[in-house]
């Protein structure tokens, strides 16, 4: 699971997601808990499926997990290698309860 803080929103990234077990229990309910420094927090984590293409959270992962500083971020116009190698990505936005 990657993760990042983007606008004051968290975000949450799972590569080969439809194979994750805690991305499939999201989907079927999106309450989730996590626990940061010792702390709980409860909230939802709801799947992002807009495109994320040219997007500032896409930007930020790219900055934070690849080093690489992009002002255009693109998707690939064919899907890399077969199905069983390419990595499914998903992003997931979170929101604490009591928040809109």
């Amino acid at each position: 699971m990657l993760c990042l803080s983007y606008d004051g929103d968290l975000y949450l990234m799972a590569r080969h997601a439809p194979r994750k077990r805690w991305v499939q229990e999201m989907m079927r309910d999106p309450r989730i808990r996590m626990r940061i420094g010792g702390t709980i927090y409860p909230g939802r984590a709801v799947r992002v499926t807009e495109p994320l293409p040219d997007h500032p959270v896409a930007r930020a992962f790219l900055r934070k997990y690849v080093a690489l500083e992009a002002e255009h971020v693109r998707a690939l116009p064919e899907t890399p290698g077969s199905e069983e190698e390419r990595a499914e990505v998903w992003t997931f936005r979170v929101t604490w309860d009591g928040e809109a």
